[in-house]
Parts: structure tokens; sequence; C-alpha cells
């Protein structure tokens, strides 16, 4: 689909098509800042089906033991299922913004406001990339 995007709207010789590592980097942080409580409960998660699982290593024969591992396991395999989906979903809602935004200084033809903040994403590239 971007392909044919890219034919029917590709004047700009600054179009890029495919993954940009500073916009995956930028996409990647943006969506660990607002998800960070959920991949915090994800982790004191994980840590308890940890426990059930060493508890259960020492007590082979314990049947509530048993149970406790099999709930955590099943909880953690849940809430990291459920994590990944909100992460997808916050990941195209940001997608979707960025291209209304875009949009919008396309047709007010605000391009040359990019000549402000060059300097600015310039020096993010380099400090991403160092």
């Amino acid at each position: 689909m971007p392909l044919f995007f890219y034919f029917l709207y590709g004047t700009s010789k600054y179009l890029q098509v495919g993954a940009v590592a500073i916009v995956s980097l930028l996409t990647a942080n943006t969506i660990s800042a607002l998800l960070q409580p959920e991949t915090a409960a994800l982790a004191v998660l994980n840590g308890a089906a940890k426990a059930a699982a060493a508890a259960l290593k020492a007590q082979p024969g314990n049947s509530t033991l048993a149970g406790a591992n099999a709930l955590a396991s099943a909880a953690y395999t849940t809430a990291s299922a459920e994590l990944i989906q909100r992460q997808v979903a916050t990941a195209s809602l940001l997608a979707f913004y960025v291209g209304i935004f875009s949009f919008g200084i396309g047709i007010l033809k605000l391009g040359k406001i990019m000549n402000l903040v060059r300097p600015r994403a310039r020096g993010y590239v380099c400090a991403a990339c160092g």
C-alpha cells in the first residue's frame, strides 16, 4: 500500500518508504512513556510467576503450588498479550495523529517551519546514532 501512495504522491525528494530508525526510536520512546504503569504491573506479575515456579520446583508434589504456578503463568501470558495489543493500538493512533498533523501542514503550506526545526532534528539524529 505505501508504494501505491508513493506512486501517486511521490514528488518529494524527502519522502521515505519503509521503516526509519529515528522514527522507530521516537515511537518506542512515546509508547514506553505512555504505557509505563502497565509495563510495571507486568513485571510484578512476571516475578510472581517465577516465584510460584521456584516454589513448585522445591516441592514438586504440592498440588496447591502447582495450581498457583498455573494461575500465575496464565495471568502473565494474558497480561502480556493485552500489553502488546495496547502497544500496537497506541502506535497506530500515534501514526494517525502524525499523518493528520503532516497533512494539515501540507494543506496550509507551512513546510517552511521545518527550516527552523532542522538543526534540532540533526542534533537528535546525531545523538541517537552515537
